[in-house]
């Protein structure tokens, strides 16, 4: 599957797990936004299951690459500590991070690996 299509099938299942939580989204719901078919849905991924972790594992990322960006080496070590701190902070107050930390709360019972 084309790249392209992998981001428009995990922006797509993003959007949806968001709105919907993880029970309440539907592989056809998915497939809508993502303005795929379901076959193509289901070549990315087997199962809604899946899916879901696959959106967790990219939104992890996401935030792995955001936090591992380089700091200025130049700044003292308290104005670099500042820099990390703001980040960090900014990160955990992202309304898509928070929303898809409760997501994954209410995906738990289900869906252990989610937690």
């Amino acid at each position: 599957m084309r790249q392209s299509k992998v981001a428009d099938v995990l922006s797509g299942a993003k959007t949806v797990f968001l709105r919907c939580g993880f029970e309440g989204a539907s592989v056809d719901a998915i497939a809508e936004e993502a303005k795929v078919s379901k076959a193509t849905l289901y070549a990315h991924s087997p199962s809604k299951n899946m899916l879901f972790l696959r959106v967790v594992q990219a939104e992890c990322d996401r935030l792995s690459v955001e936090i591992s960006r380089p700091l200025s080496r130049n700044d003292s070590p308290r104005a670099v500590l500042e820099q990390l701190s703001r980040r960090m902070i900014r990160l955990v107050l992202d309304d898509d991070y928070i929303r898809l930390l409760r997501t994954c709360t209410g995906a738990v019972s289900v869906l252990p690996e989610a937690g």
